[in-house]
């Protein structure tokens, strides 16, 4: 996800599971699409993502290599401020045809050379003052180490610190002298060793430091001359936040097309080319029909799986948010007189479905979860089916005396007319949870 998209891309999942998609997606500024079959893998990746907490990383405005790179990318904006990306960690990008074209090293090996001659002059000097006793010593170590751990373990800095010249010389050299009893500049050693003269460990330790000098030197040349590459995976945080999961919404689809009882069923509609504003209405109009055919057929499923089939499921035009009305009567008993339907109520039910439907109408069995804007209204009773309207609905209850229903509003943040009160007696007691 990070090598391929940018902050405020879209992703998709059509594979929800536990939703491990869209809780990296909501990590790294991405947003999603996730989509699965079951309602058991939607309801954890829901519950992962309304417990999940996020580090809070800081914002850059955008140069002009992110342009360049995705010039239609949507970043991240807040309302009507300019778009915006995560600041990360840069280093620099350092390849063999930087360091080749750096025409800033040549003064500076200039300038240290005598330098490092002069100490490496004074090093073999110190040298040449080393006993034989001490060179053997010092050499009986390296064989004692071998034995006792393994060839294997002798490591090139073991043989420079014990091994004196000229028998650290294993290959013999083309060039220069193999007879030399003294170190050349490839061979000094990096550290010391307790066993060696004072006189020599303070050679070496003079020889380090302005050799250690240039290397600085060379090195901030070489970084200064490279081009800097950005760290995506290493954003800087807020240590002050923390951040949770922004808005979304879950809904789900009825995917019935012969009956309530088939599992999979109807063709797949042809693909639709583009979406734009001449077929925006007809698309809408479309999955409109088709919900309200779907829950004509099932009807609304309520808890313990009581299913109340709708008598009359209408359109209604000409009438702003509403799309829907029907009638239901409830059969069974009704346990507010003991029996019977000696009193059975007449239930109304207005349904809308969202003012946003997909560009074109879902089909297949599936539950569809969208980040979008959260719905600040009342749901209705819980069900336990995906078939009801409830689940396809932001909706909010009211009561007027015998006749009870649901006034069902399709604009986020934007409460039913009616004010809610208490269902009668006989209607589901549990009080609808809050919708997101």
């Amino acid at each position: 996800m990070l090598m391929t998209t940018d902050p405020g891309d879209l992703v998709l999942d059509p594979t929800c599971g536990s939703g491990t998609t869209a809780y990296v997606a909501e990590q790294w500024g991405r947003r999603w699409i996730t989509i699965d079959t079951s309602r058991v893998a939607l309801a954890l990746a829901r519950q992962r993502l309304m417990t999940a907490k996020y580090p809070l990383y800081k914002l850059r405005p955008l140069n002009p290599e992110d342009v360049q790179r995705n010039p239609r990318g949507a970043w991240l904006r807040n309302g009507t401020e300019e778009a915006k990306t995560f600041a990360c960690k840069t280093v620099p990008h350092i390849t063999l045809k930087s360091i080749a074209r750096n025409t800033a090293l040549d003064p500076i090996f200039a300038r240290h050379a005598p330098i490092l001659q002069a100490k490496l002059e004074a090093l073999n000097a110190a040298l040449t003052a080393v006993s034989t006793e001490a060179r053997q010593a010092l050499a009986l170590k390296l064989y004692d180490k071998q034995r006792r751990e393994g060839k294997k373990a002798i490591s090139d800095a073991d043989r420079r610190r014990w091994l004196l010249p000229p028998k650290n010389r294993e290959r013999k050299y083309d060039t220069v002298p193999n007879d030399f009893e003294g170190w050349y500049a490839w061979e000094v050693p990096f550290d010391t060793d307790p066993d060696w003269p004072a006189g020599l460990q303070a050679a070496l330790t003079d020889y380090r430091a302005a050799w250690r000098a240039k290397m600085d030197e060379v090195n901030a040349a070489i970084s200064a001359n490279a081009d800097n590459e950005e760290l995506v995976d290493q954003p800087f945080e807020e240590r002050r936040f923390v951040r949770v999961a922004g808005p979304f919404s879950m809904e789900s689809v009825i995917a019935l097309e012969e009956g309530p009882d088939t599992p999979i069923g109807g063709a797949p509609e042809p693909d639709e080319a583009t979406f734009d504003g001449t077929v925006a209405a007809v698309n809408a109009d479309a999955h409109l029909d088709k919900i309200i055919r779907l829950l004509r057929a099932s009807g609304v499923d309520f808890k313990n799986n009581v299913r109340v089939p709708f008598s009359t499921l209408e359109s209604v035009i000409r009438v702003d948010f509403l799309h829907a009305q029907g009638t239901w009567q409830p059969d069974g008993k009704d346990r507010a007189q003991g029996g019977g339907l000696d009193r059975a109520r007449r239930w109304e039910t207005s349904a809308a479905c969202r003012p946003r439907p997909p560009s074109k109408p879902p089909t297949g069995a599936g539950s569809t979860t969208w980040s979008s804007p959260p719905t600040a209204l009342t749901a209705p009773p819980r069900t336990r089916s995906p078939r009801t309207a409830a689940r396809t609905c932001a909706c909010t209850c009211r009561s007027s005396g015998p006749m009870w229903g649901w006034t069902i509003c399709s604009r986020p943040n934007r409460a039913a007319r009616s004010s809610p009160s208490s269902p009668p007696r006989g209607s589901p007691r549990r009080g609808p949870p809050t919708a997101r």
